[in-house]
């Protein structure tokens, strides 16, 4: 009986460490597990919404974005008339909902708390120096080109601004819409086919080296 306790406790104690050696690995396994679709996103808030992680909170963006598009370019008004009338339904919202009394037939309304329309001085900070990164690259950009010397950026400028001048006029709406639905989808199936669409593209790479 002694042999057989002293059997039974080495094997509890070999399958012990055994899980134990086994247990940094799945953990370092899971974390270093991230797609290259989901390090170009940046693994954060962009990435879960773009890859339907949560999917009702992905549904609810696509969906609230759309009707941003609609608003914006297919009402038929412009860009200035359509953002005071949004703006102005916000406010009438806001002020019809906090005259709504705490309880109607048994159902408690929430109130929004003002800490909802504060922005933290870490987030107006990022933003400001987002901002300035943005101002430093343009003003350099424009030394370049004043220069006349970087015949390369002039290029890139110049083509820039031609593509935006034949996009703009005409398939501005269109290009808009199409880059909507692609981003909420095209990341989403390159992430469940990575292996299979990788495949294709140095296969269709390699026959266009050849030809």
């Amino acid at each position: 009986m002694e042999i057989v306790t002293q059997e039974g406790a080495a094997l509890t104690v070999d399958s012990f460490s055994a899980l134990a050696e086994d247990l940094p690995l799945r953990r370092c396994d899971d974390s270093d597990e991230h797609s290259k679709v989901d390090k170009l996103l940046g693994s954060g808030k962009v990435a879960d919404i773009l890859l339907w992680r949560d999917e009702k909170k992905t549904f609810n963006c696509f969906l609230l974005l759309v009707l941003l598009y609609y608003w914006f370019f297919l009402s038929g008004r412009t860009f200035i008339t359509s953002a005071a009338k949004l703006l102005m339904m916000i406010i009438v919202s806001l002020y019809g909902y906090s005259m709504l009394p705490a309880n109607i037939c048994g159902f408690t309304i929430p109130r929004v708390s003002s800490a909802c329309f504060e922005v933290s001085k870490v987030d107006m900070r990022n933003s400001f120096l987002a901002m300035a990164c943005m101002w430093n690259e343009l003003s350099l950009v424009t030394r370049l080109l004043a220069q006349g010397e970087d015949w390369c950026t002039f290029l890139k400028v110049s083509s820039f601004f031609y593509f935006c001048k034949l996009i703009v006029p005409h398939f501005l709406t269109m290009a808009i819409g199409i880059a909507l639905v692609v981003a909420f989808t095209l990341f989403f199936v390159y992430e469940q086919y990575e292996d299979e669409i990788d495949g294709m593209a140095k296969v269709v790479i390699n026959r266009l080296r050849k030809a």
